[in-house]
């Protein structure tokens, strides 16, 4: 090849390669870096949730929580009076809305999975925000949330052992 040859085919491909790489967008990221956070407090941060047992006829209605049950998520250190939200993450059911999928464990029960739901009774997906709740003057809060049995097909239930497992992040804008 002779030289001006090169030089047009490295022209060219440059041309391509720049071609390929169109901004079509850009980030716009922003963050908060703060001298506090959030200490969960209590129980540590392993908090444990029994539902207990319940029978299978108990499931009487597709999607409707069964054996509902208070938990709290005691925190301290966060910033005085503010907002503090939990955004709990775990496996989904596939095809459910927001409900933590049983872990597979010997003799598992099948057809239920483990809902998430405000204190007022609001479901809160996985992997999203629950509702604020206000801490006090110290930066301590009592939060308060309810976990419940949940079968998407109430005909579907088998009995079984039931086990699941979410994590948790408090959030504290």
């Amino acid at each position: 090849m002779k030289p001006n040859n090169i030089m047009l085919a490295g022209v060219l491909g440059l041309g391509l390669v720049s071609a390929a790489h169109a901004v079509d967008g850009k980030l716009a990221i922003t963050g908060l870096v703060t001298d506090t956070a959030c200490v969960v407090t209590g129980a540590g941060t392993d908090i444990p949730v029994s539902l207990g047992t319940v029978n299978r006829a108990a499931f009487t209605a597709d999607g409707a929580p069964v054996a509902n049950l208070g938990f709290d998520i005691a925190v301290t250190n966060c910033a005085q009076n503010s907002a503090v939200v939990v955004r709990f993450n775990g496996t989904q059911l596939p095809g459910s809305a927001g409900l933590i999928q049983l872990n597979p464990i010997t003799d598992s029960a099948t057809g239920v999975a483990i809902g998430l739901y405000e204190e007022s009774g609001a479901p809160i997906p996985l992997n999203t925000n629950s509702l604020p709740q206000q801490t006090d003057g110290t930066g301590a809060a009592l939060l308060k949330y309810t976990a419940a049995y949940v079968a998407p097909s109430a005909a579907a239930v088998v009995s079984g052992n039931v086990s699941a497992t979410a994590d948790f992040t408090i959030i504290n804008p």
